[in-house]
């Protein structure tokens, strides 16, 4: 667990404590207590990540449940985004793009399903751009919800085929000028 994922956790704990004491103490009435036990339930979304969430009216013949996701952030997202639910999603359709107005790139980001309910979406953007919109459509047989969001961190147990490409081509690079040496000519 990363230390924003304890902050989250810890804050939706306290959230949770303050309005079951507030409730049976008086101090709260039952509807706001209600209320914020609901708001501590959410789903937990890592510091810097905001995200919308929107049911799309419908979904596909044998996948009625459909929800979009619209995550944004400011900070710099190295490896990509992690979308997990509480049921079963087995499939999404998704957008990226990053930067604003006339500057912003769009396109279709690689997705990798790590588990039955997590979604692993390949995204990066630069120190340049660092506004980034990742819009995911989640498709299900069954009514489900976000249950976290997350950047993906290296050194998780999931490799990604384009992670292998770039630390072999990073790990070629040195070797080659090694064998050559650092001051031989190019080879015709």
């Amino acid at each position: 667990m990363h230390v924003p994922d304890r902050t989250l956790l810890a804050g939706a704990l306290g959230l949770a404590v303050v309005a079951l004491a507030g409730g049976l103490s008086g101090s709260l009435s039952w509807p706001v207590a209600g209320f914020l036990l609901a708001l501590s339930a959410g789903p937990m979304i890592e510091s810097g990540l905001r995200i919308v969430e929107r049911p799309l009216p419908a979904g596909r013949p044998r996948l009625p449940h459909a929800l979009r996701v619209t995550i944004s952030t400011e900070v710099a997202v190295e490896l990509g985004l992690r979308v997990v639910c509480d049921a079963h999603v087995p499939e999404t359709e998704a957008l990226v793009q990053t930067g604003r107005g006339s500057s912003a790139r769009q396109g279709v980001p690689a997705a990798v399903r790590e588990s039955r309910n997590a979604w692993l979406f390949v995204v990066r953007n630069s120190p340049g751009q660092r506004e980034l919109f990742l819009r995911v459509d989640l498709f299900s047989a069954q009514p489900f919800k976000v249950v976290k969001v997350s950047q993906i961190r290296a050194g998780g147990a999931v490799i990604l085929p384009e992670w292998k490409e770039l630390d072999e081509s990073l790990a070629a690079a040195p070797a080659a000028e090694s064998v050559a040496g650092p001051d031989a000519a190019p080879a015709p």
